[in-house]
């Protein structure tokens, strides 16, 4: 009994406390992948006025009312309307509610009282020893599917991404998240690999 109360007083106590059910199987983490529409528009007149076109990339849902996203996606010299699109079908208004550009993380939330059909927990952050392991990507755009490659250092994977993929949720072999797609580079030898926006703190996750 004993026991038990000091490990209930650790958990609380922690700064990252143990959150249950939270890491993401496959399937779940095909399940938090959404499609990110965003317009930049600029109000003349009264009424929005789009000056460029569309830009489209994927994000991955933290909670029922939040989406994490690249910032370069999401970034507007005016105002950008953006709108999620769930694995179901389901096209959502979103806000950009936090923005990091150094980092190119994006935090969106729900524009009304809206929630997505289901509660996704806000998955556990790896924040040790995975860059020798093996991690998984889960893309919405343009199509969804699941890669998965070796790390060769903290940011950078072995993992073949194209244009739309920013954003996407970047997972280790525990179903722990541990950043988003940023973009991809070609080394001189011809390799390709995805660069990842690390999550360094607990706070993207959780608002």
């Amino acid at each position: 009994m004993n026991k038990f109360l000091i490990l209930l007083l650790l958990v609380a106590c922690s700064p990252f406390p143990l959150l249950p059910n939270t890491l993401r199987t496959p399937d779940t983490q095909a399940r938090a992948a959404v499609r990110v529409d965003v317009q930049c528009v600029d109000n003349a007149f009264g009424e929005p006025v789009i000056w460029r076109d569309s830009s489209t990339a994927s994000g991955v849902m933290i909670s029922d009312r939040r989406v994490l996203t690249s910032a370069h996606v999401t970034t507007c010299p005016t105002i950008p309307i953006v709108h999620v699109t769930t694995s179901n079908g389901r096209r959502l208004k979103m806000v950009v509610e936090k923005e990091d550009l150094k980092l190119d993380l994006a935090r969106l939330v729900m524009a009304s009282g809206s929630r997505f059909d289901y509660n996704m927990a806000p998955p556990v952050m790896a924040m040790f020893e995975y860059e020798k392991g093996s991690v998984c990507v889960e893309t919405a755009f343009p199509r969804r599917e699941r890669k998965c490659g070796r790390t060769r250092t903290l940011s950078r994977v072995h993992i073949v991404t194209r244009p739309g993929n920013s954003g996407s949720g970047v997972y280790d072999e525990h179903g722990q998240i541990v950043g988003l797609v940023r973009g991809s580079i070609r080394l001189y030898d011809g390799q390709q690999l995805t660069r990842v926006a690390m999550i360094t703190t607990r706070d993207w996750l959780e608002p």
